[in-house]
């Protein structure tokens, strides 16, 4: 019996609206920076990385203003 792929699964159908497409690494390496930044206690580079975060997540309408 054939089940299907992970991609098949969560393939969009019709009339359903497609979030915008997301670069997850630089997602995640924009965190990363934030927190390491934040650990050395160099909290305004670490700010400066969050907010570039925040802006790739409204980007892909994760965040609402």
């Amino acid at each position: 019996m054939y089940v299907g792929s992970y991609t098949d699964k969560h393939k969009p159908t019709a009339g359903v609206h497609t979030m915008p497409s997301i670069d997850r690494s630089e997602v995640s390496r924009s965190l990363a920076k934030a927190i390491a930044y934040q650990n050395v206690g160099k909290t305004d580079q670490a700010e400066e990385w969050a907010r570039v975060l925040i802006a790739q997540l409204k980007l892909a309408n994760i965040l609402k203003d």
